[in-house]
C-alpha cells in the first residue's frame, strides 16, 4: 500500500533526489551497469498507478439488447485501447465485465464511489448492468458511476454503444476512477517521466552509485510490497 502522507511523499520524491540528478545530468559516459533493477521498479510502478481497462469485448455494428447482462457476448472479437473501426457513420458496441479491485492508483477503493471514464471517437452511450447511464456523450465526455460505494471483488457490466461519424471510429481511452485516485495520478505519472529520464541519462562513471542511489531513494518513497 502506499505509505501515509502520499502528498508530502510526493513532493520530497520529486524535488530532493531529482534536484540531484538533474545537477548531474551533464555528464556523458554510459551508466547502464547497474540500472536494470531500477528500470524493473520503474515499470511496477507503471503498473501499480495504472488505470486504463482494456480487454474489451466488440462487435461493429449495431446489436439489439446489447446492454443486456444476459446478452451473449462469446463470439465477439477482444479489443483493447485504440482499437479502430473504419466505417463512416456506424456503430460499434464495447462490453466489458469489471471486477472493483482492492486498490486503485495504488489507493484502497473500498467504500469509495467508483466511475468509469470513456473516451470515444466520436461518442457513444454508457449502460452499467443494463441501466443506460450517459447518453450520447462527445468524444472525452463519457462518464458513468459504477457505485457510490465500491466493495471489492463485486462485479459491473459496462457497455457501450460508440458512434463513428466520418472516417474511423476509435476507443480513444477507457479508465476506472475514484476521487482519490483522479487527484495524485498526475503527480505519479511526472514522477515516472522524470525517473524515466533520469533512468536514461549518459553519465560519468564515477557517479554511477550516486545515480543509482538518487533513483532508489525516490523510489523507496513508495512501498510496492502490496504488488508481490
Amino acid at each position: 500500500m502506499v505509505k501515509h502522507n502520499m502528498p508530502a511523499l510526493l513532493y520530497q520524491a520529486k524535488a530532493i533526489p531529482l534536484t540531484l540528478l538533474y545537477l548531474m545530468a551533464s555528464q556523458s559516459t554510459s551508466a547502464a551497469t547497474g540500472m536494470l533493477p531500477i528500470h524493473e521498479r520503474i515499470t511496477q510502478l507503471e503498473y501499480l498507478f495504472d488505470t486504463q481497462m482494456n480487454n474489451w469485448l466488440i462487435r461493429i455494428g449495431d446489436v439489439p439488447h446489447a446492454e443486456a447482462t444476459d446478452f451473449d457476448d462469446s463470439l465477439w472479437q477482444q479489443a483493447d485501447i485504440g482499437f479502430q473501426w473504419d466505417t463512416p457513420y456506424s456503430l460499434c458496441w464495447f462490453r466489458r465485465r469489471i471486477e472493483v479491485p482492492q486498490q486503485l492508483a495504488g489507493l484502497p477503493t473500498t467504500g469509495q464511489p467508483l466511475a468509469i471514464r470513456i473516451a470515444i471517437d466520436n461518442g457513444g452511450s454508457i449502460y452499467v448492468d443494463g441501466q443506460l447511464k450517459h447518453m450520447k456523450f462527445d468524444r472525452s465526455e463519457g462518464y458513468a458511476v459504477l457505485t457510490e460505494s465500491a466493495k471489492p471483488g463485486d462485479r459491473y457490466l459496462v457497455a457501450i454503444r460508440g458512434i463513428n461519424r466520418p472516417g474511423w471510429g476509435s476507443l480513444l481511452d477507457a479508465r476506472l476512477e475514484t476521487e482519490s485516485a483522479v487527484k495524485i495520478r498526475p503527480a505519479i505519472s511526472a514522477l515516472i517521466e522524470q525517473l524515466k529520464f533520469a533512468s536514461t541519462i549518459q553519465i560519468s562513471q564515477s557517479f554511477v552509485e550516486q545515480w543509482t542511489a538518487a533513483l532508489t531513494a525516490t523510489l523507496d518513497a513508495i512501498n510496492l510490497n502490496f504488488l508481490e
